[in-house]
């Protein structure tokens, strides 16, 4: 179902600096997303940014869903003949599939995590089945 309420176009003009600041800071790794998320939820009325982030989120979420409705109804058989090949291809599915709702989550295989060394925590099991004190 499509959403019933009006998104607010203006409240993301006014926020949209403070929506790239935040996104930069997380890509380049100097916030953790812990960090911000503790701010946008801290206590008292929505902050901001992350009310636009939510009003963006459905404005998305909105434009998808319309897509999906009207490939629905170009779908039935009195639609089907009357669009071209450039009427198909302009309603193409792939209009959409690079927004992702869930986030991106890059795998690289090639690249070990640094967990740091390996510590000994007492009265826990190691690989030889003695205790951790008697590997040392």
């Amino acid at each position: 179902m499509l959403s019933s309420k009006t998104i607010d176009w203006e409240l993301i003009r006014q926020q949209y600096d403070q929506i790239v600041n935040y996104t930069t800071a997380l890509r380049l790794g100097t916030a953790e997303a812990e960090q911000v998320m503790r701010r946008f939820t801290r206590g008292g009325p929505k902050h901001p940014t992350y009310r636009v982030i939510e009003e963006l989120g459905r404005a998305v979420r909105t434009a998808l869903l319309a897509l999906h409705l009207l490939q629905e109804v170009l779908a039935e058989p009195k639609w089907v003949d009357r669009l071209g090949d450039a009427d198909r291809r302009a309603l193409s599915p792939l209009f959409g599939t690079h927004v992702n709702p869930y986030g991106r989550f890059e795998l690289d295989m090639s690249n070990r995590l640094d967990l740091g060394p390996a510590v000994a925590i007492p009265g826990r099991r190691t690989n030889g089945g003695r205790p951790a004190a008697e590997n040392r």
